[in-house]
């Protein structure tokens, strides 16, 4: 038998993927130029859930609403915050191939310290902490900058 048919590789034939993980992750989700991708779900969805958040804001100072539902905001606010957090640090690891960011000396620092980056930080963080400051502080009005 010749070795070459027992190999595991891809042949030559077979298209390979173009760029690195991180780059063909880019293109996939968050490029704005390609149009074909999962930007504009990304975009659609993420401002869904800031809607929901808005609206869950609302209600939780009502009552009749609030009290018998207490869990399923509890829920919804946790959800919300992993998702939150899990588009912010996706944003922060591909910030080297984003156009805005992708040119600077550090594209990750570049990222942070951009507004929007700045926001999504300060909408996530107080859940964080009063997580871990519960005791001490309410930090719940801080979900306000879900909103922004």
């Amino acid at each position: 038998m010749n070795p070459s048919e027992h190999s595991t590789g891809p042949s030559a034939n077979e298209p390979q993927p173009e760029g690195t993980f991180r780059q063909r992750a880019y293109a996939a989700l968050l490029d704005p130029h390609i149009e074909d991708n999962m930007h504009k779900s990304i975009e659609k969805w993420i401002g869904i859930l800031i809607v929901a958040n808005l609206c869950a804001l609302v209600f939780e100072h009502v009552q009749a609403i609030y009290t018998p539902y207490q869990n399923w905001f509890h829920y919804f606010d946790v959800i919300s915050v992993i998702i939150f957090t899990a588009e912010y640090l996706l944003r922060l690891y591909l910030a080297p191939e984003d156009h805005e960011f992708k040119n600077a000396k550090s594209p990750h620092l570049k990222y942070i310290s951009s507004p929007f980056a700045i926001i999504d930080f300060l909408a996530v963080i107080p859940f964080f902490l009063e997580a871990l400051l519960h005791h001490l502080f309410d930090l719940r009005f801080l979900r306000i900058f879900r909103l922004m």
